[in-house]
């Protein structure tokens, strides 16, 4: 595997062992020679993380070390740009559950009357937690 000379990368977070530091995965172009065609290749790299603010499925965006910790962590988490089951779309700044904005479901569902079920009833309570404090 050649090596990744990313000075920033964005990728999702998973499952890691090592203490204080998140395993990103993300995926590059690779040019093969004989097709002459780009293919998919799946990278890893390990990144400092000293506050734990990344969880297992959230989308960072990391920045390699000025000089490299250990063997394995090479990078370092900037921000997590997208927390898991939380995405909201770039343009409108809205949170969408699917292609569908979250406030269009809630208009849509009780509108309906139907009952308030999954995540707008998780959401509700803890609007009702938040104003009842």
């Amino acid at each position: 595997m050649p090596p990744t000379n990313k000075l920033l990368v964005i990728g999702q977070c998973v499952a890691t062992s090592l203490k204080n530091a998140v395993k990103v995965s993300f995926r590059t172009q690779e040019l093969d020679e004989n097709l002459f065609m780009y293919f998919q290749k799946k990278r890893v790299l390990y990144a400092h993380d000293e506050n734990k603010v990344c969880k297992l499925g959230d989308i960072v965006l990391i920045k390699q070390l000025a000089q490299q910790w250990t063997k394995e962590i090479t990078h370092e988490v900037v921000k997590v740009v997208f927390p898991l089951g939380d995405v909201i779309d770039p343009l409108t700044g809205k949170k969408s559950i699917g292609p569908i904005y979250e406030e269009h479901l809630d208009r849509r569902i009780r509108s309906l009357g139907q009952e308030v079920t999954g995540y707008l009833k998780y959401k509700d309570e803890q609007q009702k937690k938040i104003s009842d404090n």
